[in-house]
């Protein structure tokens, strides 16, 4: 765990550092929502220009994967006949390396933002007001969510089939999600005077990857509804929340079972 969280952590500062590189050269006065919503997608809109940015920003996403897409199957493949017989009890040896994945899903964009906050704060002065507070606590459980998810997953299915197929698979999955966005440029448009913004803002929400962008959501506080909210629909950040937390309950439950019903010793899909 030590290795892993001292990854996690050079990892979220050098990232988080890079992206705030913007702020510099500024002498502003900064809202520290400012910094959170850099971090969480702003400016997004679904049409094809900027869903070639938010591929491109998803690299730290990508990065989380090639750390953690392996950290619990790790003990599988390099010694399972050795580690799992000394595991009685594999369904709470897999809940306790759940905790540790969550703990470093948690800790990745929460230190990305302080690491930001720094280097903006070297020519800014970075204010800390009760809204952006509440925007940094959304952010970091809407992106932990994700990470921990989408990386638990890879796990689970590294374990079924292998590595290099649970990592196709869900950066599949999340480059799928992203190509559908484009749905939302033609088919079901977000401007103001669409006829059926509502519905189309409600049908937005079915796509994973829509959740993790923090704009495009709304907020029944007002102040908080006033930064985000890019396309005057109804799409709380409460409902990504519970959603992605119930989608990694999900996950979890499937991760249990596949731990124990999974022959450790006499497979060894690796070789």
């Amino acid at each position: 765990m030590s290795r892993a969280l001292l990854k996690c952590l050079v990892v979220a500062l050098l990232w988080g550092a890079f992206e705030a590189i913007i702020f510099l050269g500024m002498s502003n006065k900064l809202l520290l929502s400012d910094i959170v919503l850099l971090f969480g997608f702003s400016g997004i809109s679904p049409n094809i220009g900027y869903i070639i940015n938010l591929t491109i920003k998803l690299f730290p996403f990508l990065l989380f994967l090639i750390l953690f897409g392996t950290y619990i199957y790790q003990h599988f493949s390099t010694a399972s006949i050795y580690y799992f017989t000394r595991q009685p009890n594999r369904t709470k040896w897999f809940m306790k390396e759940v905790a540790k994945l969550y703990v470093l899903s948690f800790l990745y964009p929460f230190i990305m933002v302080v690491s930001g906050t720094a280097i903006a704060s070297i020519t800014n002065e970075v204010i800390f007001d009760s809204t952006s507070l509440i925007l940094l606590i959304y952010y970091v459980l809407i992106h932990s969510f994700w990470l921990f998810l989408t990386a638990l997953l890879m796990n689970i299915i590294s374990i079924r089939l292998d590595s290099s197929s649970g990592f196709m698979i869900v950066v599949g999955l999340q480059m799928t999600f992203v190509t559908l966005l484009l749905l939302w440029d033609k088919m079901l448009p977000l401007e103001e005077d669409t006829p059926n913004l509502a519905f189309h803002g409600f049908l937005l929400q079915f796509n994973p990857i829509s959740h993790i962008i923090l704009s495009w959501h709304s907020s029944a506080i007002l102040e908080v509804n006033k930064r985000i909210n890019q396309f005057n629909i109804t799409f709380s950040l409460n409902t990504s929340v519970v959603v992605l937390l119930l989608i990694s309950m999900i996950v979890i439950f499937y991760g249990i079972y596949v731990v124990r019903e999974q022959e450790w010793i006499s497979q060894d899909l690796e070789r």
